[in-house]
């Protein structure tokens, strides 16, 4: 699909709109030609959860029709929040505002995408765990105990590699809920390449090495 291909409307298109993942969460990302402001990331309040790419592509054909009939730009060549704010609100999604434009490389092309953080990670799949565990469980263990050895273990060893994380653990906490923790991350990041949210996971069988 070109940029120069028409619409069903007869118009040219105005560029390709993105919902993707982007620092953590999904983020509608319009092309930079498209008003005066450059390229515009916004939030869409899609949760990352299983089943989320399905409210992505739906978002991202209706975003495609807006922008290509001229209606997500105010009439002075700016974007128009409110019109986007009022398509989030037919899909029934919310989200905190705010223009954000991206850094773009000297060969006019955007860097590539990070993957998420380790705490992006264990929260994204706290989240998901959320619905299925009592909420004593959920809060004091997940968003209690398991996630701040999770945070000590990368300030002591500044980093975010598996090994040290687990290594660290072995060494400063019970093995039993270090052996739950690292078992949960490892069930993290399969849910996230599950979701091509990420390529690989690193804990995978940490939890079972002495």
């Amino acid at each position: 699909m070109t940029n120069s291909a028409k619409t069903p409307t007869g118009k040219a298109k105005k560029g390709q709109v993105t919902v993707r993942l982007d620092s953590g969460s999904i983020k509608a990302c319009f092309p930079r030609s498209y008003c005066n402001q450059g390229q515009i990331k916004l939030a869409t309040g899609i949760s990352l959860i299983d089943g989320w790419e399905s409210k992505a592509n739906q978002l991202q054909r209706r975003l495609q029709i807006e922008l290509e009939e001229g209606k997500l730009d105010d009439g002075e060549g700016n974007f128009n929040l409110g019109r986007y704010q009022d398509i989030l609100k037919e899909y029934g999604l919310q989200a905190r505002l705010r223009l954000v434009k991206s850094v773009v490389t000297s060969d006019d092309q955007l860097p590539p995408k990070p993957e998420m953080s380790l705490m992006e990670v264990w929260d994204m799949y706290c989240e998901y765990k959320k619905s299925g565990l009592r909420e004593s469980t959920y809060e004091n263990m997940f968003l209690g105990q398991l996630k701040n050895f999770l945070h000590s273990a990368i300030e002591a060893t500044k980093s975010e590699d598996a090994i040290k994380i687990r290594n660290w653990l072995v060494d400063n906490r019970n093995q039993e809920s270090v052996k739950c923790l690292l078992s949960n991350l490892s069930k993290a990041y399969r849910m996230g390449m599950k979701n091509k949210l990420l390529t690989h996971n690193p804990f995978e069988g940490l939890w079972q090495k002495k």
